[in-house]
C-alpha cells in the first residue's frame, strides 16, 4: 500500500512537471528555443515508417564544425522556412536518406533546395521528405503515407537510392507489410508514440 502511495505521488509530480515545462516552453521566444533545443528532440518515431522529423520546427544542426539553421514545414519536411506548404498544379516530392535531406546544410544549399530555387517562378512546389538513415523500405512506406493517408496532391516522386540502403534494409528495418508499414524491432503502439513525440517536441 505504501509503494502504491509513493508511485501515485511520483506520477502526479511527473504530470505536473510536464505541464509546467510545456507551458514554459510554449512562451519562450523562438530565437531562444532555436539555440537551446537539442536537435535530437526533432527526430520523432513514426508508427508507419520508423522515424520522422517534427513539423514546424527551427533548430541548429551541428555537422562537424559547421552549424546550419534548419526549418521544417508542417509535414516535417526540410524547408526554406518554417510554415505551411502552398501547393501548386505541379508538386514534386523528393525522398532519400541523409544525402537527400542535406545533413549539415541549410535548405538552400542542398541539391533539393537548389532545384526548388530553379523552379520557384514556374508554379512548381518542391518538397524534401528525405531524412537520415532512411532506406528503400521507408521510401515506399513514407511515400504511401504521404499520398494515400495524408492525401497530399503530389504529382511526381523522385527517389534517391544510396548504396547503404541495402545494408539498412537488411539489418535495421524489416519488410513493408500489407498496410504499407515498415516492420522493425522497437515497435510501439500508435498512441504511445504520439505521447513520446509530444513530450520530446514540447518540453
Amino acid at each position: 500500500m505504501k509503494i502504491l502511495k509513493i508511485t501515485t505521488k511520483v506520477a502526479k509530480f511527473l504530470v505536473f512537471f510536464l505541464i509546467i515545462d510545456s507551458l514554459f516552453f510554449f512562451f519562450i521566444p523562438e530565437s531562444i528555443k532555436t539555440t537551446i533545443f537539442n536537435k535530437r528532440s526533432h527526430k520523432l518515431q513514426s508508427y508507419y515508417y520508423h522515424h520522422d522529423q517534427r513539423g514546424n520546427a527551427n533548430y541548429l544542426d551541428h555537422w562537424g564544425t559547421s552549424k546550419a539553421l534548419i526549418h521544417t514545414n508542417q509535414y516535417g519536411f526540410k524547408a526554406k522556412q518554417k510554415g505551411v506548404v502552398k501547393f501548386s498544379d505541379r508538386n514534386i516530392l523528393f525522398i532519400g536518406d541523409s544525402l537527400a535531406e542535406g545533413v549539415g546544410l541549410k535548405y538552400e544549399d542542398t541539391w533539393v533546395g537548389i532545384i526548388a530555387k530553379e523552379l520557384e517562378n514556374k508554379n512548381i512546389t518542391v518538397l524534401n521528405a528525405g531524412l537520415q538513415t532512411y532506406a528503400s523500405s521507408i521510401y515506399l512506406a513514407k511515400t504511401y503515407d504521404i499520398i494515400e493517408r495524408k492525401k497530399l496532391p503530389i504529382t511526381e516522386v523522385y527517389v534517391m537510392i544510396s548504396v547503404n540502403d541495402i545494408h539498412d534494409d537488411f539489418y535495421r528495418y524489416k519488410s513493408v507489410d500489407k498496410k504499407f508499414r515498415v516492420r522493425h524491432d522497437d515497435e510501439l503502439n500508435f498512441f504511445f508514440i504520439k505521447i513520446i513525440n509530444f513530450i520530446k517536441g514540447n518540453t
